[in-house]
């Protein structure tokens, strides 16, 4: 009898504070099929306990997989940086060590081939324990009626873009213990998920969808990908005219100084018999 009393209570133990076994707070793995590329991305993102710094992390990766990048693993970099791929024993991992409380990691592969059905596994496999975290998978609008998560039990909700989502809530997962999650739908056109919103935008759906292609959520974090583009074309703009500026001051100048015909400070034309500007006074030179 105590001898069964011990093994209650020892798995009442595991039960009650297994997840203190964990080093996230919270940590959440979205997936999102062809929405700008021609395969599949993966986002892990969450928050690791502070007292578990710095946190050496492995995730087993698809063969398929074609890059890595992540935040919180390089202390003076808020920017996506390459994350290290090994392998061994026929497996590919992407090996890290997370700095940072806050972290993102994102890896891109290519499952598919030229059908139009596609299917896809994924295997979530840590090499750190997992407690209360969620599996988020995103329907691609091209899947239209087709489209099959194999979490049955998960929750189907649409955000504030149209986009609808497929989210499971998980308890546990142990160090080293494999998930496998499955989806498949039907691509007719082949096309993703931002060429129907272009689309969708250039038959006049107006503001709403240019907020989806640049703006688009799940829970707590943004998309990056698109990220990165907006904020090239800003800088290129402001580049440009910064330098059309810089040009065009040097042209003023240099007009101004080879024949006299304008101000030197100001750029305003000065007539040949004037020595000085009518505008703001500086000599002409």
């Amino acid at each position: 009898m105590k001898k069964m009393k011990f093994y209650i209570t020892l798995l009442l133990c595991s039960i009650l504070f297994g997840a203190e076994d964990s080093p996230f707070e919270n940590f959440i793995i979205g997936v999102w099929p062809e929405y700008d590329h021609p395969g599949i991305l993966v986002i892990y993102t969450g928050t690791v306990k502070q007292n578990r710094l710095p946190l050496p992390f492995e995730i087993l990766v698809p063969q398929q997989i074609q890059m890595a990048v992540g935040v919180g693993h390089v202390d003076t970099s808020e920017a996506l940086m390459p994350l290290e791929i090994t392998e061994r024993n026929e497996e590919k991992w992407l090996t890290t060590t997370l700095v940072k409380t806050e972290f993102q990691l994102q890896i891109y592969y290519n499952p598919f081939d030229d059908s139009e059905i596609r299917q896809f596994d994924l295997q979530l496999r840590f090499s750190q324990p997992l407690s209360e975290f969620h599996i988020a998978v995103q329907e691609p609008l091209v899947a239209e009626e087709s489209f099959q998560f194999s979490e049955f039990d998960s929750e189907k909700f649409t955000d504030e873009h149209g986009l609808t989502y497929y989210r499971v809530h998980l308890h546990e997962l142990a160090e080293g213990e494999t998930k496998n999650i499955s989806v498949s739908y039907h691509n007719h056109s082949g096309k993703l998920t931002v060429d129907l919103l272009r689309e969708m935008l250039g038959a006049g759906s107006g503001s709403s969808v240019q907020s989806q292609t640049s703006n688009v959520r799940m829970d707590r974090y943004r998309l990056p990908t698109y990220e990165p583009i907006a904020v090239l074309a800003v800088l290129t703009f402001i580049i440009g005219f910064i330098f059309w500026r810089s040009n065009h001051g040097q042209k003023l100048k240099g007009e101004g100084r080879s024949n006299g015909k304008f101000c030197t400070k100001c750029g305003n034309k000065i007539k040949p018999q004037h020595k000085f500007c009518s505008k703001c006074g500086n000599k002409a030179k």
